[in-house]
């Protein structure tokens, strides 16, 4: 069982048992506003979310799995939602809209803001 986390630019996989690195993957650059909130569990793998508007999926074993780009900054991790269509539900601070849907390709599938 491992427990993963992110730093600026760095995705770090820590053994749950002693702590100890098990790997860790350079996701970005110091322009990429750090990985931010919890990494939400996929089928596949992880998605972490940066502060610029990045999702980056990543499978267990340290493999990309493709690069989710969203208009605003993102404050907190994405929520996995299971069914005929997953999907990741998106959290967004400066974008269109707060809330934000996208499939696992980064296709939006619907978003909500509050009628102005």
């Amino acid at each position: 069982v491992a427990r993963y986390l992110g730093s600026v630019s760095i995705i770090f996989s820590l053994s749950a048992a002693d702590g100890s690195q098990l790997w860790e993957l350079q996701v970005g650059d110091t322009t990429s506003g750090g990985v931010v909130g919890e990494a939400t569990a996929l089928e596949n793998g992880l998605a972490f979310a940066t502060q610029n508007g990045k999702i980056f999926k990543v499978g267990t074993n340290q493999e990309r799995l493709g690069t989710i780009s969203i208009e605003g900054k993102l404050y907190s991790g994405p929520v996995y939602v299971t069914g005929t269509t997953p999907k990741l539900l998106i959290g967004v601070v400066g974008g269109e809209a707060p809330l934000v849907a996208v499939d696992l390709n980064g296709t939006e599938l619907w978003s909500f803001g509050p009628a102005k």
